[in-house]
This record gives C-alpha cells, structure tokens and sequence, in this order.
C-alpha cells in the first residue's frame, strides 16, 4: 500500500502544474520492544512498523518562495490531487527568500555505517527478540550483583529505519 501512495503521489507531483519543485520523502521504521516488570520478567514482546510519507511542495511568485508540506496516507490519485491544490494554495500564502533545492552530486556517495553490525545480522536473521533478550539477562544479572539495588522496570528498543528522498531535481537518495 505504501509503495503504491509514493508510486501514485511521484505520478501527481510530475504532472502538477505550477509547482517551482517538489520533495517527497518516505520514512519507513521497523520497531522491536521488549518490557520487563521488577522481577526481570517479560511483560511484553511487541513489534511494529511505520510508514510516513511526507510531501514538500514550492512555488514562485515574482520575488517569493512559497512552501507548503502534507502528510500522505492514502495512494488515491485524486486524493492526492487534492492535497497538492490544497497546499499549493497554502503555499501562496508563505512569502520567503527565494532558494534552489540540492542537484545530485556526481560524486560517488561515501559508505557511512549508520547502524550497529550485530543488530543488523539479527534483523536480516530474524533474531532481534534473541538479542534484546540477552541484553535483559547481562543487566538482570549485573543488578544482582549489587546488594539493595532493585530495578524497577526495563524497556529495551531496537528500531530499523529506512529513508527515502525524491526531488524535483532528480535525487533519488535512500539509507
């Protein structure tokens, strides 16, 4: 369903009439959360996923920019019509120094880690629970080893998100 909003939504963008440009960009996050109660029992096990997807619209006037953004939820064609009149509208009103948005660079993107190795095997391996379950057991076990410390409660996290850019300019960037 979300692939189909961005398919549907870049569709609309390039065919919008008086846009000075235009960003998209989707957002999509894998949560994984494990509760624990004071004994260092699993309360809960929950898993989620999370879709947003943004929409930037810009206009010209003879000395402005005008900008305006909406969230999309629906691939419905002329929904997304709508949303885009209805903030070019909006954007009319935004009276801002003029900018240019980024062109692509030629130059080859650098490889940045921007998550931890272990998580991602066990994300790719289906063993995330398996790795915030031994995280709870190293904490559990250190609290013991304190005498009159107690936990309360514990919350362990891991999230995996996805971004994604599109532009009028022609990046198309995704990490």
């Amino acid at each position: 369903m979300v692939h189909q909003i961005v398919k549907n939504a870049l569709i609309a963008l390039k065919s919008a009439k008086s846009l000075a440009d235009w960003s998209l960009s989707h957002s999509s996050t894998e949560k994984y959360q494990l509760y624990l109660t004071k004994q260092g029992e699993i309360e809960a096990n929950l898993e989620s996923t999370r879709d947003d997807v943004d929409v930037t619209i810009y206009t010209k006037s003879k000395e402005n920019l005008g900008e305006s953004s909406f969230s999309l939820t629906t691939s419905n064609k002329s929904e997304i019509m709508s949303a885009i009149r209805d903030a070019k509208l909006l954007a009319t009103h935004v009276k801002q120094e003029p900018f240019e948005l980024a062109k692509p660079d030629p130059r080859a993107d650098p490889h940045v880690a921007l998550a931890d190795e272990t998580l991602l095997r066990a994300r790719t391996d289906g063993n995330v629970d398996a790795i915030l379950q031994e995280a709870v057991s190293s904490i559990v076990e250190e609290f013991k080893k304190y005498k009159g410390v107690r936990l309360s409660s514990m919350e362990l996290h891991a999230s995996f998100t996805t971004n994604e850019l599109r532009t009028s300019k022609r990046i198309n960037a995704s990490c």
